[in-house]
């Protein structure tokens, strides 16, 4: 792109090596509504290649530069939306507070459910068991759940559909769903010891890190009763539940484990939301990657100006700009060259980082949707104007520098 550009600014005439050029309407305008002379200088030399062998790649730059803003913005908020699902229990299948209890002892179950239905600090909270017999779904072997509400509805996140209340009823996860090539309002066949029995699907859910069987997206749940139609040997061992509204978590968790010691399981992420938090932090750091890189581009442009237009330099300094007024016409320069990259690449750089989370996201078949960091987006506009003015602090310093007479005898 900055070669065509280069060429397309050289091209010229036949016969003089000048390119016509043509005078930027944004930099007349500016000027028309009386700004400073460096202000005036700055946004045309970013604006406009110049000729002949003054012309330099400026719209390459812009090019260059947005496009370095479209990766660091893409990144954060790629970043921003991986922190919300990792951030976000019952995004991930855990739609409650706590588990209680052992999944491999069901001994004293009714004391156990009388001790949370006089907890002052518990809301809700529903049986669940899981089945470790064999169970086969249309012939295919599937981790199998039964939950059923006690107290309130604390049930499993749902995708699609709804939760299973009857006996012959179930809910699959979004892999297992596609695996079995069904959909919701479908009949399969379900087998496990105590035979084959027919139920239908009634919704889409995620399911809890509560077994190293099953993932976010694969397994299936029932009712309790319902699995023991499959298992008469399933037992419930565990309890899930929803703290209080206005219940301080520390001190609910504290009186749980009281009452029932080591076994209290907070939110634990799956094995997919897990892999995904240890590399959370990549996209930040190529965030900077490319942002350093967008200034590297930005001053090799800057510098490549100034000795380019060494004599248009001189020029000024012999009409009366001092070395402050140089100084500040390349500032200007760089901050338009900033600006124009921020106009391009700040909503291109947006809608590449959601579009980036939702393939992810489509796979992984969360309820978490593309964030938008908003901070992040307010932050970057003062941040690139002031890394593009640090850049051109030293083109600035060798531009204020330019001795007239020396440049205009060698030119």
């Amino acid at each position: 792109v900055a070669g065509w550009w280069a060429a397309r600014s050289t091209g010229g005439r036949a016969g003089d090596g000048q390119a016509p050029g043509r005078s930027s309407q944004v930099v007349d305008r500016v000027a028309r509504a009386g700004a400073t002379p460096s202000a005036v200088t700055g946004i045309r030399m970013a604006l406009e290649s110049g000729r002949g062998d003054t012309a330099a790649p400026a719209r390459a730059a812009v090019v260059g530069t947005a496009m370095a803003v479209v990766a660091v913005i893409a990144s954060l908020a790629f970043a921003a939306s991986l922190d919300h699902l990792v951030g976000s229990p019952a995004l991930q299948g855990w739609n409650w507070d706590v588990a209680v209890g052992n999944p491999n002892d069901d001994a004293d179950i009714g004391r156990k459910g009388d001790l949370l239905a006089r907890n002052a600090a518990v809301a809700g909270y529903s049986l669940f068991e899981q089945s470790f017999e064999q169970v086969k779904i249309n012939g295919r072997t599937v981790p199998l759940f039964g939950m059923s509400p006690v107290k309130g509805a604390v049930l499993p996140t749902v995708v699609h559909g709804r939760e299973a209340r009857g006996l012959d009823e179930l809910t699959l996860g979004p892999t297992t769903l596609r695996q079995l090539h069904r959909g919701l309002g479908d009949v399969v066949q379900v087998e496990g010891p105590s035979g084959r029995r027919a139920f239908r699907i009634v919704g889409e859910v995620l399911l809890p890190n509560l077994s190293s069987a099953a993932t976010m997206t694969t397994g299936a749940v029932l009712t309790v009763e319902g699995l023991r139609m499959l298992v008469p040997d399933v037992r419930p061992g565990q309890f899930v539940i929803d703290y209080a509204p206005g219940a301080d978590p520390a001190a609910a968790y504290a009186g749980l484990r009281r009452d029932f010691g080591p076994t209290v399981l907070r939110g634990l992420p799956p094995t997919e939301v897990e892999n995904l938090r240890r590399v959370s932090g990549l996209p930040v750091l190529l965030a900077v990657l490319l942002a350093v890189l967008g200034a590297a581009t930005l001053g090799h442009l800057l510098v490549t100006v100034i000795r380019r237009r060494r004599r248009d330099l001189g020029i000024l300094k012999t009409i009366g700009f001092v070395r402050g007024q140089v100084a500040a016409t390349v500032a200007w320069q760089a901050t338009t060259l900033a600006l124009l990259a921020l106009l391009v690449g700040l909503p291109l750089g947006l809608a590449a980082g959601r579009w980036a989370w939702l393939l992810l996201n489509r796979d992984l078949h969360s309820l978490a949707g593309p964030v938008t960091p908003a901070m992040a987006l307010l932050v970057a506009v003062p941040v690139t104007v002031l890394v593009a003015n640090l850049v051109a602090a030293l083109p600035a310093r060798a531009a204020a520098a330019t001795r007239p007479a020396v440049v205009l005898r060698s030119e």
